[in-house]
């Protein structure tokens, strides 16, 4: 596990607000990159995992399990919007520029903007299809 937030931190490190803005000014969304392609295989990992902390890791976050292939990083304008605006309004401060990471895995959403910290992690939230029920949050 601490592998894992190790390989989460380090991704998050390499990349800068102004990076995916700039890449992705009309959207909500960053673009598909290190981040999102890393955060999306860690997700896959605790799908297909056999190992019992994964398993514990997946249902506490309560993700389903899901075919890969339902394992989706999203794009699209009003998607990207409806999950930041979400995800922004949990937050007391959140950044000027929206910018979330979301991957689809089956009937959630996972929703992250790398330059929200909890501690030293990155604040995840989890959603509903409809983005109006936090299922839960994690750091990662």
């Amino acid at each position: 596990m601490l592998y894992r937030l190790w390989i989460t931190a380090t991704l998050v490190a390499g990349l800068t607000a102004s990076q995916h803005k700039a890449k992705n000014s009309e959207t909500d969304c960053r673009p598909i990159d290190a981040f999102s392609t890393g955060l999306r295989e860690y997700l896959v990992q605790l799908d297909t995992s056999s190992d019992s902390s994964d398993i514990d890791q997946r249902v506490g976050f309560q993700l389903p399990s899901v075919p890969i292939s339902s394992i989706v990083i999203q794009t699209d304008s009003i998607s990207c919007s409806r999950a930041a605006t979400a995800y922004y309004a949990r937050l007391t401060s959140p950044p000027a520029n929206r910018a979330v990471a979301l991957i689809r895995m089956g009937s959630v959403f996972i929703v992250v903007d790398p330059r929200v910290k909890i501690g030293e992690f990155t604040g995840h939230a989890v959603f509903d299809s409809t983005f109006t029920i936090n299922l839960s949050n994690f750091a990662g």
